[in-house]
């Protein structure tokens, strides 16, 4: 008797919901945003319209999701409401729950960029004119001082695409700041070619892949008297990202023929016509 009433119950409930009439659009909408919330906590949804959701993360990202696809099937199927809901919520998985394999690999991919500190205003300027209703007067990216000329950026450079990194990019990456640069510098010497070194103790010229050459000044172990057994303290130019001179603070005649390179030539990607020594780790401008 109990097997009985158990199966005309089960036909009777499903009976009832094929019988019931479909939710609105708009209901089945909150009930998605409602999950989606709930499942990936730092996502917020606001309803634009039936069908339509516009979710923020946290760090300030946002997307678009359109339902129409969804309530089909839940149209189709009115008895699996909630198993509709949840399959949908669950394919954002990849969107909001990133792969530890796929963050490694970002994060293996991010180089440091030497820019001059003209880059940064002039950067600012143009984001204020594209965007005249609100002068922010910030620079959209992050980047770190190296000395009072030069500055460092991070860029993701992967095969298919190139973008510089914002704080909350480097920040979803679980990365600190202050960790940032050695992450970088790191990657940069697993990615570069063998460096090669033309010329003479006089002047060399440091050759790598054609791109980061300006930012082997972040790679510490290279900088050393026993690598350039230059006259003075170790002196470099970075005319440009593929371009880095290297001579001696006490050598007239290297100092000389480095300035005159710089001033004979159109620079590509021009980031500085100065002289930077090396002292205490560091690079410093070289003192008249």
């Amino acid at each position: 008797m109990k097997n009985i009433i158990a199966a005309v119950t089960l036909v009777f409930f499903v009976t009832t919901l094929n019988a019931a009439e479909l939710i609105s659009k708009l209901d089945f909408t909150m009930r998605y945003v409602a999950k989606v919330e709930a499942t990936y906590p730092g996502v917020k949804g606001q309803i634009v319209g039936p069908l339509e959701i516009s979710f923020t993360r946290n760090d300030g990202t946002e997307s678009k999701a359109f339902l129409e696809n969804a309530y089909i099937q839940y149209s189709n199927e009115p008895y699996a409401l909630d198993e509709t809901i949840s399959k949908y919520v669950d394919s954002l998985q990849s969107l909001y729950v990133p792969d530890e394999l796929e963050i490694k690999q970002v994060v293996e991919n991010i180089y440091p960029i030497i820019k001059n500190r003209k880059y940064i205003t002039e950067i600012q300027r143009l984001q204020d004119n594209f965007d005249s209703d609100e002068k922010t007067g910030q620079f959209p990216y992050y980047y770190e001082q190296l000395n009072p000329e030069l500055v460092v950026l991070y860029a993701f450079d992967s095969e298919k695409s190139m973008s510089l990194a914002q704080l909350k990019d480097i920040e979803a990456l679980g990365i600190h700041p202050s960790q940032l640069r050695k992450i970088a510098a790191e990657n940069l010497s697993r990615y570069l070619p063998p460096i090669q070194r033309q010329g003479d103790e006089t002047l060399s010229m440091l050759i790598a892949d054609g791109n980061y050459e300006a930012s082997l000044l972040l790679l510490d172990d290279i900088w050393t008297k026993d690598n350039f057994s230059v006259r003075g303290e170790i002196v470099v130019f970075v005319p440009s990202r593929d371009i880095i001179l290297v001579t001696g603070s006490d050598d007239r005649e290297g100092l000389r023929k480095a300035q005159e390179i710089i001033r004979n030539n159109e620079w590509s990607y021009f980031i500085s016509e100065i002289a930077y020594v090396r002292k205490n780790h560091s690079w410093v401008l070289l003192e008249p």
